[in-house]
């Protein structure tokens, strides 16, 4: 259940902020209204994509990990598992909340919890983090001891996350136990030949690929809505799926679509193309097409069973 968080001017200017692209910024602000009263959240990848970007369809699971990365590489937010469960923690949530009336018992595990491990989910991105964010002027923050949140924005704690980091360093073992293959032999002055892969096509986490319409299509959706008052991010919506439908479907069915939807309540521009597929349905069912061979056939032979009755002469008259 999300709830309704203060958040203090200093959010907006910290340098931990600033490094974040603006989608994991929007998410750390999702993450502060989706935590419990102690700074505690439960990490539901697709609970979370739907919660921080209800409108948006270009993000997917994979990008929200790598927007939980950038969070967890400056430090903002600590990600662990315990007991098969996914939670985050905001770290600095004791400076920037004030709850009164939180209740004394809590309803989610800590870090400090002995069960507490690291959520190899995010974790696992946490090298490739700083590919998600642009450079930082700031220093990096000192670490502090156990339980200890500290007063800035980007304080880190002695938690499951160092307790990952601690193996690596000391052992020839991955967190979870699993051994480290060694490196094979290899000569110094043999040559080696490396495959370069290119890729087809580009792209980051933190930047959804989109496709901008063009200004046909936009000048569509405006001349067929007319003065609705719809904002212009919905025109730049409705105007992206029109250029997807435009090779497919004929321009009098689009248009048709079109006002369909702006007599519908609640519908996402997003929604267009079903919208279409309704109105297509619905001109197939309509009471206009050619009746079937058979049925007029049928209507013919009644007419003509009818004028034979009615030519007949009444048996009564007749006596």
């Amino acid at each position: 259940m999300a709830r309704i968080r203060t958040i203090k001017p200093e959010f907006f200017t910290s340098p931990d902020i600033a490094a974040l692209d603006f989608p994991a910024r929007q998410l750390f602000q999702a993450m502060w209204c989706y935590a419990d009263d102690f700074g505690i959240g439960e990490t539901n990848l697709y609970g979370l994509l739907g919660f921080a970007f209800p409108d948006s369809d270009g993000f997917t699971a994979e990008d929200l990990r790598g927007f939980c990365a950038a969070l967890a590489a400056q430090n903002l937010a600590e990600f662990y598992t315990v007991r098969g469960r996914h939670f985050y923690v905001i770290q600095t949530w004791d400076s920037h909340q004030k709850t009164e009336r939180r209740s004394t018992r809590r309803k989610n595990p800590t870090p400090e919890d002995p069960e507490a491990t690291p959520d190899m989910r995010i974790l696992c991105c946490a090298d490739s983090a700083p590919n998600l964010r642009r450079t930082s002027g700031a220093n990096p923050p000192q670490e502090q001891g156990k339980g200890n949140r500290g007063s800035g924005t980007g304080e880190q704690t002695t938690t499951a996350r160092e307790r990952a980091r601690a193996p690596r360093e000391s052992s020839s073992t991955f967190a979870d136990g699993t051994p480290i293959p060694p490196e094979p032999p290899h000569d110094s002055d043999e040559h080696v030949v490396v495959a370069e892969i290119v890729p087809t096509e580009i792209g980051t986490a933190a930047t959804p690929r989109t496709t901008s319409p063009g200004n046909a299509a936009k000048t569509t959706v405006r001349t067929i809505l007319g003065g609705a008052g719809y904002p212009d991010s919905t025109i730049q919506q409705l105007a992206t799926q029109v250029s997807k439908l435009s090779g497919k479907h004929e321009p009098e069915l689009i248009a048709e679509a079109l006002r369909e939807w702006d007599r519908r309540p609640n519908v996402k521009p997003s929604f267009l193309g079903s919208v279409l597929g309704d109105v297509v349905k619905a001109r197939r069912a309509r009471p206009d097409q050619p009746k079937s061979k058979l049925r007029a056939l049928a209507e013919l032979a009644n007419e003509e069973r009818s004028r034979e009755n009615d030519h007949q002469p009444n048996r009564k008259e007749l006596a």
